[in-house]
């Protein structure tokens, strides 16, 4: 309560239900957005630690730990979320340039690089006009990982 025996309103159950939204849209989001569901959550984790740091000093510490506490998960969450994401991109996009069929894919390279790996990462990537070269270059790709990749590189022995 204040002076006038008012009670005081505390941001503690926002930053509670930021820092789960936070965790959860890294969990559940992650597969179809990619990193970019790792910086909502990054986001959200951020706001969460500062409206528990806000809810304690209101509260005189009574309240607040809970959203300092879901706010350092969901950052954790999507720290880990933009690192799975960010190198599965880039581990795709280096295999499909390794092999001999690399030129038969252009777009399969264009929409695993960068950050939007995900779902909606490669497909936003693409032109609608080109979805059937994609499903062609699937296809070639698919055939590469069956028959066992020819890479262009030659390992030292």
């Amino acid at each position: 309560m204040d002076e006038n025996g008012m009670v005081k309103k505390s941001p503690a159950g926002a930053a509670v239900a930021l820092g789960v939204i936070g965790i959860l849209v890294s969990i559940i989001l992650g597969a179809v957005f990619g990193v970019g569901s790792g910086l909502v959550s990054l986001i959200f984790g951020i706001i969460a630690i500062i409206l528990g740091s806000k809810a304690s000093k209101i509260t005189e510490g009574l309240k607040g730990k809970g959203g300092k506490i879901t706010g350092v998960f969901s950052i954790i969450f999507g720290i880990i979320t933009i690192i799975i994401f960010a190198s599965m991109g880039a581990g795709m996009s280096a295999y499909i340039k390794s092999t001999d069929r690399a030129d038969e894919m252009p777009l399969m390279i264009e929409s695993c690089s960068g950050l939007t790996f995900g779902v909606v990462g490669m497909t936003s990537k693409i032109d609608p006009d080109k979805t059937d070269d994609l499903r062609a270059e699937l296809d070639i790709l698919q055939e590469v990982i069956n028959n066992g990749a020819t890479t262009t590189t030659t390992s030292a022995e």
